[in-house]
């Protein structure tokens, strides 16, 4: 909040109502934004934001697993390829919160996000990132979609359609939950 300082000699009472009436208006003004503002996906649960973002994902016909995707593991550190049937949606919905919340990002830092121990048996574990190939890819499929776009600098950041999905989806979660505590 800022208020005009003028010397005391030249200030009114006409001119000092006016100045703490449109203070008074513009600080209305931004309760009133902060209580219709919308949700950030920062605010809900991050698990929960991917449940609901993986069903939204689900519904895109340009997001879909390739053949390779039901052998693959997700990087070095893994023993196993994932066992969910739909694990591609679940990565392709926490990436689509990585790069919300990280802004321009790309494949390197999200194979160190995505990357884990590798356990060596009596060694001691070293890290190892994720593999790329997934991450690329669910990247151009995203692309497709008009969720992510490429920056002028390297990496990927999010569309506002994409910002969109991600926001509606966390005001719905919030509405839900302030209906589930309200009762």
């Amino acid at each position: 909040m800022f208020l005009w300082v003028l010397p005391t000699s030249k200030l009114l009472s006409s001119d000092f109502n006016a100045i703490t009436k449109s203070v008074n208006i513009a600080a209305s003004r931004r309760l009133e934004d902060t209580t219709v503002r919308k949700m950030s996906v920062k605010e809900v649960s991050g698990s929960a934001l991917v449940k609901q973002l993986v069903e939204e994902l689900k519904k895109m016909k340009e997001i879909t697993p390739p053949e390779w995707s039901r052998f693959v593991k997700t990087g070095t550190h893994k023993e196993r390829p994932p066992e969910q049937p739909d694990w591609w949606y679940t990565r392709a919905a926490s990436l689509l919160r990585r790069i919300f919340i990280d802004g321009p990002v790309g494949v390197q830092r999200l194979r160190s996000y995505y990357g884990g121990h590798k356990k060596r048996g009596v060694p001691p574990e070293h890290f190892r990132r994720a593999g790329g190939k997934i991450l690329r890819t669910l990247l151009q499929q995203l692309e497709k979609a008009g969720l992510v776009a490429k920056t002028e600098r390297g990496g990927r950041k999010l569309t506002a359609k994409g910002a969109n999905m991600l926001t509606a989806i966390a005001n719905r979660m919030k509405t839900e939950e302030t209906k589930t505590q309200g009762e």
